[in-house]
């Protein structure tokens, strides 16, 4: 076995990995964002809602994410919430990362992401940051629904929850030479 391992060490070329090669860093904000669908079962809510899936649009580098209810995971409404969640946004992605939904895989959203000039990568693997901001979306969600005092009453829905209390929170804008002496960053 020596010998062996004497062979390939002398006529075999190690190439090592260099460091970081295996992933990818968005060059800038607003350069790649991660969509996904989440679906709101009625083991999660009861009561009868008016919008049972979602889309998130979720900035790679920033992290800065929106959510847009939406009726269905038919494409005309995906294609209507990827409108809406770029216009929440504020501005366009050079490329959009995203599963292997039916209605993603459509020709009609491809076209209407050809037509903004939007580079579009599916992949069959999980989107690491979609994944786990619907995640922490989800059990914050179910956590204020838990603690409302309304929740007993009929038509409570999860889109009056995240339209009250999941404003964007942005760290506050440092002035130049100025230390940032506020620890809580919410």
């Amino acid at each position: 076995m020596e010998d062996v391992k004497e062979f390939f060490r002398k006529h075999v070329e190690v190439k090592k990995k260099p460091r970081g090669t295996n992933s990818f860093v968005a060059p800038h904000n607003n350069h790649t964002y991660q969509i996904d669908l989440f679906f709101i079962s009625k083991d999660d809510i009861e009561t009868p809602q008016k919008f049972r899936a979602g889309l998130v649009s979720i900035d790679v580098l920033s992290k800065y994410a929106v959510v847009v209810p939406i009726k269905g995971k038919e494409t005309t409404d995906v294609v209507a919430g990827t409108m809406e969640a770029l216009q929440k946004m504020g501005a366009k992605p050079k490329m959009i990362y995203t599963d292997d939904e039916k209605a993603i895989a459509s020709s009609d959203f491809k076209q209407y992401v050809e037509d903004e000039g939007i580079e579009l990568y599916r992949t069959r693997g999980h989107r690491a940051f979609s994944e786990r901001f619907i995640r922490t979306f989800k059990d914050k969600l179910f956590k204020m629904i838990e603690a409302d005092e309304n929740k007993g009453k009929e038509n409570v829905q999860w889109i009056d929850y995240i339209k009250t209390s999941t404003q964007a929170r942005v760290k506050p804008q440092m002035k130049q030479g100025r230390k940032n002496t506020n620890t809580n960053h919410f």
